[in-house]
């Protein structure tokens, strides 16, 4: 039964299936019969010639092909010179068949009928009842057949639609609860934030101090970027994720958005008192794709944040190395740790790890002598991008 739906269709390989046994069953009856001498009278071929036909038709139209076979197999049995062994093998393949499309009450219903017809014929000439029991009993077995395979689809199929099922409502559920967190995000976190701002703006109109003034600026810029990234993540919890990670970035594009960002942190960080130095080495003709690219520019801010929750302005201040090489994208960050600093989470870095190890890199972390060292590696063209 490959290749078959429980309709009647089937493809091309089906097909072929269906075809190549209806061939060997019909050429085993043919050799059969001819041995057995029903077939030494040459006009006792010619009832053949149907049934020959409606096997040919039965990979292409199973049902009706199928029913056909069996009525003019019926003929066949009650006709002067048809005997019930004759066209064992091709009967029994249209029972199979049949008791595999059709319901199980008309499979019933019809094997009745045949159970009856056989009754009929040995009633009607008694020198071979074992015979038509043998064939009725091996029909009745390619029906048994049947019907298994048929219970095996619908049991395949009854397993898929419920995998199915489950696997949408899942769905389901993640978008409710991603649309939750959405309205979280923007009724809760984005609207406190563009009320911060808003403060920020309204002091800076009466503030004449340029130290508070630089303060308040960099507080109300610190918000807007906040906001802008609310925004991104409100866009991507409700499906709308942008650019495709598969994409690659332009050519050079991708190195001065990395050096604005190392840049605009140096300075941040020099405002609040850390001194350090970043080292970024980009081939300017270097494409990466877009999963890639994203997960180093969040990396940086992680990094970033980090330094100046964790690090020591004082003692040592902190490095950073950025490489992109045909070997990959290296990171390596170094700084001295406050040794009272006891607000150590850690969740920022294990979900980058997890993102790091689904590109095929890696990233690793230590801490000795209050030294705090972040090494990532990530390949320029990683299986997951």
């Amino acid at each position: 039964m490959t290749g078959r739906d429980m309709n009647g269709g089937m493809d091309v390989p089906g097909r072929r299936f269906m075809l190549t046994a209806c061939c060997c069953a019909m050429l085993a009856d043919l050799y059969f019969t001819a041995v057995g001498g029903n077939l030494a009278d040459g006009w006792s071929w010619i009832p053949l010639i149907p049934y020959v036909l409606l096997c040919g038709a039965l990979p292409f139209r199973p049902k009706t092909a199928g029913l056909l076979l069996i009525v003019y197999w019926w003929i066949l049995v009650w006709l002067p010179t048809g005997s019930a062994s004759d066209l064992l093998f091709s009967s029994c393949l249209v029972w199979g068949v049949l008791s595999f499309l059709l319901s199980p009450w008309m499979t019933l219903l019809a094997q009745s009928c045949n159970v009856l017809l056989l009754s009929l014929t040995i009633l009607r000439d008694t020198s071979e009842p074992r015979a038509v029991i043998a064939v009725l009993v091996m029909q009745i077995a390619a029906t048994v057949a049947g019907y298994a395979l048929r219970r095996h689809r619908l049991d395949d199929t009854a397993r898929e639609q419920r995998l199915r099922l489950r696997t949408t409502q899942e769905r389901i559920a993640i978008l409710e609860r991603n649309m939750r967190l959405a309205r979280r995000l923007h009724d809760d976190l984005t609207n406190n934030l563009a009320s911060i701002g808003m403060l920020c703006e309204a002091h800076l109109l009466s503030c004449s101090d340029p130290d508070e003034r630089l303060l308040l600026t960099s507080i109300r810029d610190k918000t807007r970027e906040s906001v802008s990234c609310a925004h991104e993540v409100i866009d991507i919890l409700r499906g709308q994720t942008g650019p495709d990670p598969a994409s690659c970035t332009r050519p050079g594009g991708w190195g001065q958005t990395i050096r604005g960002l190392v840049e605009a942190r140096q300075a941040e960080l020099r405002r609040h008192g850390f001194e350090g130095s970043a080292s970024v080495t980009i081939d300017p003709d270097a494409v990466l794709p877009m999963a890639v690219a994203d997960e180093i520019v969040s990396l940086l801010a992680e990094v970033y944040s980090n330094i100046r929750a964790h690090a020591s302005p004082t003692d040592g201040g902190f490095s950073l190395e950025l490489a992109v090489s045909d070997d990959g994208i290296r990171l390596v960050q170094m700084n001295m740790c406050r040794p009272d600093d006891r607000t150590v989470s850690g969740r920022g870095l294990q979900l980058h790890r997890h993102i790091i190890a689904t590109l095929g890199g890696t990233l690793s972390t230590s801490l000795e002598d209050d030294v705090w060292t972040l090494k990532a590696h990530i390949p320029k063209h990683s299986p997951q991008a």
